[in-house]
Parts: C-alpha cells; sequence; structure tokens
C-alpha cells in the first residue's frame, strides 16, 4: 500500500560567505522565485520526503543547476518509489 508523503524543501541562500536567507517551502515554485529574486553566490537545498528519515541535500552555485537539482529531487519516480511504506 502507497502512502502519499509531504515534501518538505529548505533553502539556504549565502553571499561572500554571510547567510541572507534560510526558508522553507511546500511548493517549488515559491522556491524557485525565491532563489531567483536573491543575489546569492552558494545556495544549499534539502528537500525531505515524509519527516527527517530520507532526504536529498546538495550546495550549488547558480541558479540552473539549482533548478535541475529540484526537480530531479522531486521527480515523480522517485516521489512514488520513496512513498512506499516499506522504503519510509
Amino acid at each position: 500500500m502507497k502512502t502519499k508523503i509531504r515534501i518538505r524543501m529548505s533553502l539556504r541562500l549565502w553571499k561572500n560567505n554571510r547567510l541572507i536567507a534560510n526558508k522553507q517551502f511546500q511548493i517549488k515554485d515559491r522556491l524557485l522565485r525565491s532563489a531567483q529574486v536573491e543575489m546569492w553566490n552558494k545556495a544549499y537545498l534539502k528537500v525531505n520526503y515524509g519527516g527527517n528519515k530520507t532526504f536529498n541535500d546538495g550546495i550549488y552555485f547558480n541558479y540552473e543547476c539549482l533548478k535541475f537539482a529540484l526537480s530531479s529531487f522531486t521527480e515523480k519516480v522517485l516521489i512514488s518509489y520513496l512513498s512506499d511504506e516499506r522504503i519510509l
């Protein structure tokens, strides 16, 4: 039986080695919009699947890489696989 999982995404942005944003999201478009609006040098993205048990994360230095990682971390096939209650 599959269960629906809640995805929580966190984004931390740095500019000149200073943390300028630390935000939590549940909607991908809001996260991407926040990353577009801010001027940053380094970003840390973490995607939690159904709590803190399973997650993907990474550090990115440009918007295109951040966007690609977010789409990879939230693919429907991956979410479907992780929603199997034996995995979580």
